[in-house]
């Protein structure tokens, strides 16, 4: 755990005791006094506590409607990522000193629950930071070759709250200016995992593409084998109200050479801009040499 989250931890925990602990316990008397944090960091812990039941069923926010063009074998095996912190603290905790908050340094990413008193610190590793630039960086370049680099935001680490829940993606993209009658938050988002499931990641991707959540029109993922040189990249989008993987790539080394299951990864123009393109303007499409940069890139930090 880095010195942001140790500082972070400890402010919470003295701060919620102040606030009055027994007051969380009588709204929930299934919990133990030391619950505080819900026993933080699940790592082998079965313990079936109503905080760890609240907590699963935050993490776990079941999507039966999400469906993939090749469904992953791994499953859920009841641990949290290594790489999170799942502290159970009050709401106006999370609100105040996290989410409002004008000088706390935000390295991290959160996910939250106000109503259950749920925040979820996600840490953001070398590759994570790595991947999410080298993404960024790439799509600037294209669309700086069309002549709208002053005709997008950036929302990467932005929060984004709908019913007292929210998210913060790894990077997030949207038109500028936002055209009337749409909100200020992304279009296309990217999600990197490298300790998260496969399963984790499309929970992620099913929050940002529900219409009365992040709403957003494309969720990008990039999952991380953290034993061999595997990179997973899907393009998820919302059709006819079920949430679909319409891209899906992956690269992997073979006895020393890279192998790719498809050229390109394409973002819709239409998607990102909420327009169709004109002129020169056409999806943002990252070619293979720029796949297998990016996978080259990952698997030099992973040491493979």
């Amino acid at each position: 755990m880095d010195i942001e989250l140790r500082r972070l931890e400890k402010s919470m925990i003295a701060q919620s005791q102040q606030r009055g602990a027994s007051r969380e316990k009588a709204d929930y008397p299934g919990m133990k006094d030391d619950s505080l944090l819900s026993r933080n960091v699940q790592r082998g812990n079965k313990q079936q506590t109503y905080s760890h039941r609240v907590a699963r069923s935050f993490l776990k926010d079941e999507s039966p409607n999400i469906v993939s063009v090749n469904q992953p074998s791994d499953s859920l095996d009841g641990e949290f990522p290594s790489d999170c912190v799942l502290f159970y603290i009050s709401s106006r905790s999370i609100q105040s000193d996290i989410l409002d908050s004008p000088v706390l340094s935000r390295p991290n990413r959160y996910s939250f629950d106000l109503a259950a008193n749920l925040l979820l610190v996600k840490m953001v590793t070398i590759i994570h930071s790595d991947i999410g630039q080298f993404v960024n960086l790439a799509l600037i370049r294209i669309i700086t070759q069309m002549g709208l680099a002053a005709n997008v935001r950036f929302y990467a680490g932005a929060t984004i709250r709908e019913e007292g829940r929210g998210k913060e993606a790894d990077q997030g993209w949207g038109p500028l200016p936002v055209p009337q009658g749409f909100h200020d938050k992304p279009t296309v988002t990217l999600e990197v995992g490298v300790s998260e499931s496969h399963i984790k990641l499309r929970r992620d991707v099913e929050w940002w593409l529900h219409p009365a959540k992040g709403n957003v029109n494309t969720t990008i993922t990039i999952k991380v084998d953290r034993k061999r040189p595997r990179l997973m990249i899907d393009r998820w989008e919302r059709i006819d109200g079920v949430v679909q993987s319409t891209q899906q790539t992956e690269i992997s080394k073979v006895n020393g050479q890279m192998e790719l299951s498809n050229d390109s990864l394409t973002i819709p123009f239409e998607s990102l801009f909420l327009r169709q393109p004109t002129g020169n303007e056409n999806d943002i499409t990252l070619d293979r040499e720029t796949l297998q940069e990016l996978a080259n890139r990952t698997w030099s930090l992973q040491g493979l």
